[in-house]
């Protein structure tokens, strides 16, 4: 068996005639077009693989003819169509042909699905010689693989890197110097999407947490002029990202310090489009409110109505009057706009970039928050026979906004799992669909042709899992409780994230939070 990288998944018609092929799940839409059957597609394994078997019994033939003095004619060119290549008899076959060490095969699959793609089609810092930074990346890449193939023995192979890959950090962790360098804190974050990937369990839960528990550490062991650099803010708004969704989690307030440093990285942000940096620096004000909301930090009623209604105001008006690449498009479900049945949502959010979408989802979990706590405080008040004026019509709005707001969540995820036909998304701008999604942000933010470190992808299905499930936990009505279950057990079963199965069981459970766990 060859590894030849990963080739594409077209059908073979349309690799022979070399034009797009759109993956439909009966057969695609240039064979019907022309009036063929479709032979339908390949899988992961079939196109990374290709079976040399009976060329290598004939060239081990002819060597042995050759030695033994008989006069052999040359291999002949060996075409394979998508990857066309000249095999002669100069060269040494166990250098050509071999089946990829484990190693190898881990650092190839997670850059070919976790690592996002350079301009010009190479990818970001893949030349990196830092071994921590691999021993995270081929954990993350093996254990991907074994989720998506379900290979137990993948798995085992996985948690062995893992290990390998905690001793690398614990080492780096222990030098003042390398542990500043942008290759650790990159080690730390790729350690925290492993954990999301193949994590089933309360432990894995655990696990995650203290991975970015580490991002907030060396976030503030780095300084303030980890922002002066491209890898810097790269790193700088992953890690806050993640930092964010788990203190939302736990009611933490961030460290004082992010703020300062959020301040100094947007003197870099020239042309950034005032959407981005509102909507973050907004969800950073609501993390700490919320903190101090469910803690009992804040006791006056109306000061915290009144805040959570600023807080809720900024992030609707993050998006007012956005640039159309902010946009989306609404469409309903049917059986003309789907591949497959769902049945978690009855509309559908066609996005023109898969980051556009997570921005739109982070602005939407931060609302929901937002009056999620006004109710929260209504609830008390009526338990402590507290009588506040308006609070019935409070309370009514806040469970309107948060039921449509979740079903906007909702309508998100079809797309990010490819259900979407490319010909109601592609058409209008929507961002590529099928297994990987186009990953695009504002260059002056994050610029990833000079980044020197892989970037990793954060908005595939890492952030929508963290979506989901909260639309699951404030539910009020059982229905939306079933629907967030049903999209995170397609999430996990089609992206491969586990903990988006661990999480749909917890909430149908109706089990504590991490926050009421981890105390």
């Amino acid at each position: 068996m060859v590894y030849r990288g990963k080739p594409s998944k077209a059908c073979k018609t349309c690799r022979q005639r070399r034009i797009k092929c759109d993956l439909k799940t009966d057969g695609c839409s240039p064979c019907a077009r022309a009036g063929k059957q479709c032979p339908l597609y390949r899988s992961d394994l079939d196109t990374m693989f290709c079976d040399q078997t009976e060329h290598t019994a004939k060239k081990v033939t002819l060597k042995a003819r050759k030695e033994s003095g008989e006069e052999v004619p040359a291999l002949s060119t060996v075409s394979q169509r998508g990857h066309s290549r000249i095999i002669s008899t100069t060269l040494v076959f166990s250098e050509q042909f071999t089946v990829p060490r484990p190693d190898d095969f881990a650092l190839s699959y997670a850059y070919a699905h976790h690592i996002v793609q350079r301009s010009t089609g190479t990818n970001a810092g893949i030349s990196t010689p830092h071994t921590g930074v691999l021993a995270c990346i081929r954990a993350l890449g093996m254990a991907s693989y074994s989720v998506s193939c379900r290979s137990a023995n993948a798995t085992t192979q996985a948690r062995r890197y893992y290990v390998r890959a905690i001793r690398s950090l614990n080492v780096n962790l222990t030098d003042p110097d390398t542990s500043k360098q942008d290759c650790t804190l990159l080690s730390v974050v790729a350690l925290s999407y492993f954990e999301t990937v193949l994590g089933t369990d309360q432990p894995s839960m655990k696990a995650w947490i203290s991975h970015v528990n580490g991002t907030a550490r060396l976030l503030e062991l780095r300084g303030p002029d980890q922002v002066h650099t491209a890898n810097g803010r790269i790193l700088f708004m992953q890690a806050t990202s993640i930092l964010m969704a788990q203190s939302l989690m736990l009611g933490q307030r961030l460290p004082p310090h992010l703020h300062t440093y959020f301040a100094e990285a947007k003197q870099y942000l020239v042309g950034v489009p005032d959407v981005l940096w509102k909507e973050h620096g907004a969800m950073m004000e609501l993390t700490d409110f919320y903190s101090d909301a469910v803690s009992g930090r804040l006791l006056d009623p109306s000061y915290i109505i009144a805040t959570a209604t600023a807080i809720d105001t900024k992030l609707k008006a993050a998006f007012i009057d956005a640039p159309r690449k902010w946009t989306y498009i609404v469409e309903d479900c049917s059986p003309d706009t789907l591949t497959s049945y769902i049945d978690f949502t009855n509309r559908l959010h066609v996005y023109q970039t898969s980051w556009s979408a997570q921005i739109h989802n982070s602005g939407r979990n931060g609302r929901i928050l937002c009056h999620a706590t006004v109710l929260g405080l209504l609830r008390r008040l009526t338990a402590l026979h507290v009588q506040l004026p308006g609070a019935e019509a409070l309370a009514e709005r806040a469970h309107s906004i948060i039921k449509e707001l979740s079903l906007d969540i909702l309508a998100s995820v079809p797309q990010h799992l490819g259900l979407i036909k490319p010909e109601i998304a592609t058409p209008k701008g929507g961002f590529a669909i099928g297994g990987t999604m186009e990953v695009t942000a504002p260059s002056s933010l994050i610029d990833y042709d000079n980044a020197t470190i892989p970037v990793l992808r954060t908005t595939t299905g890492y952030q929508l899992v963290h979506a989901v499930s909260l639309v699951g936990k404030v539910a009020h009505e059982a229905s939306m409780r079933g629907a967030a279950c049903s999209a995170l057990r397609e999430i996990g079963r089609r992206l491969g994230m586990k903990q988006a199965l661990f999480l749909a069981g917890a909430i149908e459970r109706d089990e504590p939070s991490a926050q009421d766990t981890t105390r």
